[in-house]
């Protein structure tokens, strides 16, 4: 019988890479891609973005989505190419009116285990050669490296001063950290916690039982991606739909008989961090068979998440295990 453990654990990890080609300074790491990102969105004035830069950082299903108060409300998940119109649209270079753009990293917390990365990084905006501050936010972006070697942006999302309030001191501002209450409505919805910890109880069953597709679907915006490691997919990089993935899963998946053992998976520590209306979850999990002891592997799952008509949502999840990145860290344990 052929099993596969689903998506948030149970695939194998990627392998190390044998990178066969120069990569960019852009793309060697987390902290490079963001970087480049930032430089690629500033502009003296007369000049455009360099998005020729920016593009190649994002896989091609790549979301942005910004925070509503630029939006006027509007909740909007960009592709990268609508983004980039949409930002031009409303931008006039050059004449006597332009005065630039600039924003610049001033704080980060990263996260990154194997081929999956967080960076929540604290950003300030002003106009181009002038020390007045326009605003202050908050990107959450989730990376994950390519088979190559080089890292690319799967999701993008922000929040900002203006509707968030002042940013916490953990994330280098002023603010006090300010806990987050659970939102009214279903459970499964209610913080970026409960969300996370209902895509693990959706993918646990007892033998004989299926897995709770119907609660998974629900945790995800339409958009949403999952990634799974290069050796579960046989060495392609594979970007599925929260669709594409469950018909994976059960494809591969006998449900009853002798053989069927059930499956179990359990977060067993997780970094959170949170501000407005985005959130990651950088979750340690270990998988067994149902009412088994024996610990099958143990890995980390990097959630990113957004709250949007009133409720929270996963934009992605990525995952590496200890088979192909090595143990986890201490931190993450």
């Amino acid at each position: 019988m052929r099993r596969l453990s689903p998506a948030l654990a149970v695939l194998l990890a990627l392998p190390a890479f044998a990178q066969s080609t120069a990569l960019s300074a852009d793309e060697a790491s987390p902290e490079a891609v963001v970087e480049a990102i930032y430089a690629s969105i500033q502009r003296a004035p007369g000049e455009t973005y360099d998005w020729d830069r920016e593009r190649p950082l994002f896989i091609p299903q790549a979301v942005q989505i910004p925070n509503k108060e630029q939006t006027g409300g509007v909740f909007f998940v960009h592709t990268v190419d609508s983004f980039e119109r949409i930002i031009d649209s409303y931008t006039t270079v050059g004449g006597p009116t332009d005065r630039g753009f600039a924003e610049e990293q001033t704080h980060a917390v990263v996260h990154r285990y194997g081929d999956v990365a967080q960076v929540f990084s604290t950003y300030q905006k002003r106009f181009w050669d002038e020390e007045e501050i326009l605003g202050r936010g908050i990107n959450s972006v989730q990376l994950v490296r390519q088979p190559s070697g080089a890292w690319r942006v799967v999701s993008l999302v922000w929040d900002e001063e203006t509707g968030a309030g002042p940013i916490p001191a953990a994330y280098g501002g002023s603010g006090e950290a300010t806990p987050s209450e659970p939102l009214p409505g279903p459970a499964d919805f209610s913080s970026p916690e409960a969300v996370v910890a209902a895509a693990y109880a959706a993918i646990q069953r007892a033998p004989g039982e299926d897995y709770d597709w119907a609660r998974f679907r629900a945790l995800f915006l339409p958009q949403a991606t999952l990634i799974p490691n290069t050796e579960q997919t046989g060495g392609p990089f594979v970007v599925h739909t929260p669709g594409s993935f469950i018909e994976l899963v059960d494809a591969n998946t006998v449900v009853g008989g002798e053989g069927d053992r059930g499956f179990a998976e359990e977060q067993v520590h997780a970094e959170v961090l949170a501000y407005g209306d985005v959130a990651q979850v950088f979750s340690t999990y270990q998988k067994r068979f149902w009412d088994s002891d024996e610990v099958l592997g143990r890995g980390i799952n990097s959630f990113q998440l957004v709250r949007h008509d009133g409720r929270w949502w996963i934009v992605g999840i990525a995952w590496d295990e200890e088979t192909g990145a090595g143990p986890i860290p201490e931190a993450y344990r």
